[in-house]
C-alpha cells in the first residue's frame, strides 16, 4: 500500500510511504461495480471495457484486472483509500509504480467507484530513514 493510516483520527500515525511523480498528471476514472469503466481522463477508449479488457489492451500481463478490480470495489466499501499497482501504457511502455485514491459512489440506483490515479517513485532512503527514525 501507499499509505498507511489508523482509523480513529490519530494524525501522528499517519504516514505517507510515496512521492508524487510530478512529471506525470493526475488522471480520473469511474468504474460501475459490475466492472465497466464509465469514465476515464487518461483515455477515452477504455470507457466501456472492463479493467481486465483494458489491461489486455495496454499488455499489462503482469497484473491481474479482475484482481485489481476487486480491490478497487473493496477500498470503496471500506469508505474509500489508496490503492497502489504497477502499470504500463502500451506494450512498448516500461512498468510504472501508479497509486489511485478511490471512493465509492451511488448514484441512479447503482454503485460505481471513482479514483484519481497518478505516477509515484519510491521515496528517497534519506526521507524513509528519517520517518522511520520519528515513530
Amino acid at each position: 500500500m501507499l499509505c498507511d493510516s489508523v482509523r480513529g483520527g490519530d494524525a501522528r500515525k499517519r504516514s505517507v510511504r510515496f512521492q508524487l511523480d510530478a512529471s506525470q498528471e493526475f488522471y480520473g476514472f469511474v468504474y460501475e461495480y459490475s466492472g465497466r469503466c464509465v469514465a476515464h481522463g487518461a483515455n477515452s477508449t477504455f470507457v466501456g471495457l472492463t479493467l481486465p479488457e483494458v489491461l489486455e489492451r495496454t499488455h499489462n500481463t503482469t497484473l491481474d484486472g479482475q484482481e485489481l478490480h476487486e480491490r478497487f470495489v473493496a477500498t470503496a466499501e471500506t469508505g474509500g483509500g489508496w490503492v497502489s499497482y504497477e502499470w504500463r501504457n502500451n506494450a512498448n511502455a516500461s512498468l510504472t509504480l501508479r497509486g489511485a485514491f478511490i471512493i465509492k459512489v451511488t448514484k441512479w440506483g447503482r454503485d460505481f467507484y471513482a479514483g484519481v490515479g497518478y505516477s509515484v517513485r519510491a521515496p528517497q532512503q534519506e526521507a524513509v530513514s528519517q520517518a522511520v527514525s520519528s515513530e
